[in-house]
């Protein structure tokens, strides 16, 4: 029986690990101790899942710079992006076994891996590729916050978070962000001002005090569309955010939600393509992100409402404020800065 503690969360079974190496069919499976390891002038890198796209973005990247990436997934999430191996686990243990069959010889051919999202309990065939390969364990936010991907920390040689707040639970953990890829900012200051909100999970984005800010300020006379983006396949999500001038990103408070004021995904990815993002970020973790220029709220309506009808107001300081943050991507956050240290990461542990 399978069991899912997140809903992008690598499938279990109701075994323990101890029971599964017992097992026969496990034994069956023949699973080399080891493959003989080429050396290669370049580096081989497996990432291992691609959540949000961080892998795929990751492995182009380095083969921009001459090694040679693979991303292999073993979670079908919800978005597709570019893999090159999928072996879906979740069909039943036995069968199960001989996908990570498959994935083990995978990464035996690489130097290194790279396993996004921690390590559930029941992950066998990280379990073995970690005692016979190096590896580097990303973990990106529920995998720390809800636990689940937080076993055989000793496996993993070296430990990256993609968010600050993950270092309360992992101190030994470098920080380093999420690559992503800047582009040609698109600002029409002719158009009437577009604001976009993009919620996965109402809950976790603030989105009521968001629609309710917004209601009031067009019941008060301030013009300007606003769209709510969800449900909806991502390249059109993008072609929506593509059309806008801000992004009202997250806007909730850590001690009533339990969710860190954190600059996300999404404003990243707004701010990328020249736009004004705007979210709560807890001061404490702004600080890791020096001179990033999202319009901080408070996790207030009214202080919502200000900011809003400022920046709709005068959308050629708003304008500003986007060309700074698709700078500030260029600089900190674009995948050739981010691969470079990564890269330094891996050859310590080679």
């Amino acid at each position: 029986m399978l069991d899912s503690p997140h809903p992008d969360s690598p499938p279990t079974w109701q075994l323990t690990t101890a029971e599964a190496v017992r097992c026969p069919q496990w034994q069956l499976l023949h699973i080399p101790a080891d493959l003989p390891r080429a050396r290669w002038a370049r580096t081989k890198i497996l990432h291992v899942e691609n959540l949000a796209g961080v892998a795929s973005t990751l492995a182009a990247a380095q083969r921009e710079l001459g090694h040679e990436a693979h991303v292999l997934e073993t979670w079908k999430l919800s978005v597709s992006y570019p893999h090159d191996y999928e072996f879906y686990y979740g069909n039943g243990f036995v069968e199960d076994l001989r996908l990570m069959r498959k994935a083990i010889r995978v990464g035996l051919d690489h130097d290194v891996v790279h396993v996004h999202g921690g390590i559930a309990r029941r992950r066998l065939d990280l379990l073995w590729l970690g005692m016979r390969r190096p590896m580097l364990v990303e973990y990106h936010g529920s995998d720390v916050r809800e636990g689940y991907g937080l076993h055989y920390r000793w496996l993993a040689k070296k430990k990256i978070v993609a968010t600050p707040d993950l270092a309360r639970r992992l101190p030994e953990a470098e920080f380093i962000p999420n690559p992503v890829a800047p582009m040609d900012p698109v600002f029409d200051v002719a158009e009437k001002p577009a604001v976009v909100h993009m919620p996965t999970v109402r809950e976790k984005k603030g989105t009521q005090l968001i629609v309710s800010a917004v209601t009031e300020l067009k019941k008060e006379g301030v013009d300007f569309n606003f769209d709510l983006i969800e449900n909806v396949p991502r390249d059109e999500a993008r072609r929506r955010l593509g059309r806008a001038h801000i992004l009202i990103d997250q806007v909730v408070d850590e001690k009533t939600t339990g969710i860190p004021g954190l600059v996300g995904m999404t404003s990243l990815e707004a701010m990328a393509i020249g736009k004004a993002a705007v979210g709560h970020v807890d001061p404490d973790w702004l600080k890791w992100y020096p001179g990033m220029p999202i319009v901080n709220v408070a996790v207030d309506k009214e202080d919502l409402k200000k900011v809003l009808k400022r920046l709709v107001g005068d959308l050629q300081e708003t304008q500003k404020i986007g060309l700074a943050g698709n700078e500030y991507i260029r600089k900190h956050h674009s995948p050739q800065v981010v691969t470079r240290r990564l890269v330094e990461l891996y050859d310590s542990i080679i």
